[in-house]
């Protein structure tokens, strides 16, 4: 990055500093490239222009810093394509161009990144801390594939409604050797519910999730958007961040029988939870899930949960409620049924019988 910026005419130390104390964030094509470059792939593109966005609240002095380097300004204008939340965008010049776009009071820049950006691989940012460049969908960019990663946009791209604009950085792309692909479309309960759609006025803005298989607290919008399998578990004050599949499968593992209730599941945090509340975090559309008022089974904590869109939680309004003690039947036998051997289990003996 370093050659990238003296390029421009800035001192790269003082630069970098700069961007770190306003909080800002280079994003777009620049960083695109330069992230493909550390990843050994070919961009096939040099990019023509530098994208700075920052807070309203930081912007003056990223402004004054680039005035001091003889930049002037060509173009200042209030609009910025199709993205909302913009406050102006300037256009500065000297031998190159460098844009900044000041945002409306979003605080947390990355994630407004993140929300509004259309095409998945300009989703990619300079990490001024770190002096690395990242990407939204790292597997998909290194393969130089991209796709739409807004919910509304894909809808116009299939009933062919798209603006010109996206029409237009569709093909610049595609005509620098990236191939466009049709992102899943979510299921239309989950489009009614606006699930994914995280925008700047979720409560999810600028919140971090302990991403469990990375070990790592990451930004919860960057962890929702990297796959629809992300899922959150709202423990203790903080989201910890699983992928669905695979936490299903590990739950499905740590079987056990109670009696009334019928079969048990332990979670990674050891909370007991209904073989429905299990269904329910598989095969629905929920992404935010919540332990809450446990029922005692003798020695044993029943867990009750709440079920959420993005949206439903944005409004703390949890979409389903399911009760632990509404969870009890007497029609269930007082003893286990006959457990049947499970996968990728030698024998039944890890499944425990509860009281």
């Amino acid at each position: 990055m370093e050659e990238f910026i003296t390029a421009y005419g800035f001192n790269f130390l003082q630069f970098q500093s700069l961007i770190i104390q306003s909080k800002a964030i280079i994003a777009g094509s620049a960083p695109l490239s330069l992230y493909l470059k550390q990843n050994s792939v070919e961009p096939d593109f040099e990019p023509t222009n530098l994208d700075i966005f920052v807070d309203e609240i930081n912007a003056r002095e990223l402004v004054s810093f680039i005035l001091s380097n003889n930049y002037t300004v060509v173009r200042h204008n209030n609009t910025h394509e199709e993205m909302k939340m913009i406050d102006t965008c300037i256009t500065f010049k000297l031998d190159k161009v460098v844009k900044v776009i000041v945002l409306q009071n979003v605080g947390f820049v990355l994630d407004y990144i993140l929300c509004n950006f259309d095409l998945s691989i300009c989703a990619s940012w300079w990490d001024a801390t770190e002096n690395t460049f990242k990407t939204l969908c790292p597997s998909d960019t290194l393969l130089k594939e991209m796709y739409l990663i807004d919910t509304t946009l894909i809808y116009k791209q299939l009933d062919k409604t798209l603006s010109m604009d996206h029409r237009v950085r569709m093909v610049k792309y595609e005509e620098r050797g990236f191939d466009l692909f049709s992102a899943p479309l979510p299921s239309e309960e989950m489009s009614i519910a606006d699930d994914r759609y995280l925008d700047t006025q979720s409560s999810l803005f600028g919140t971090m999730t302990f991403d469990i298989a990375a070990f790592e607290e990451v930004s919860t919008i960057l962890f929702l958007k990297q796959s629809v399998q992300n899922i959150l578990i709202y423990i203790g004050n903080q989201f910890n961040g699983y992928n669905r599949s695979y936490l299903c499968e590990y739950i499905q593992g740590r079987r056990s029988w109670l009696n009334h209730v019928g079969y048990v599941y332990k979670t990674p945090s050891n909370h007991l939870i209904t073989e429905h509340m299990l269904n329910l975090m598989k095969y629905s559309d929920f992404t935010i899930f919540a332990y809450a008022d446990p029922c005692i089974f003798g020695d044993k904590e029943l867990y009750s949960m709440h079920f959420y869109t993005v949206k439903q939680w944005s409004l703390c309004t949890p979409g389903i409620y399911v009760s632990a003690e509404e969870e009890l039947s007497d029609e269930l036998p007082d003893h286990s049924p006959r457990l049947e051997r499970m996968d990728g289990y030698e024998s039944i003996d890890e499944l425990e019988i509860i009281i």
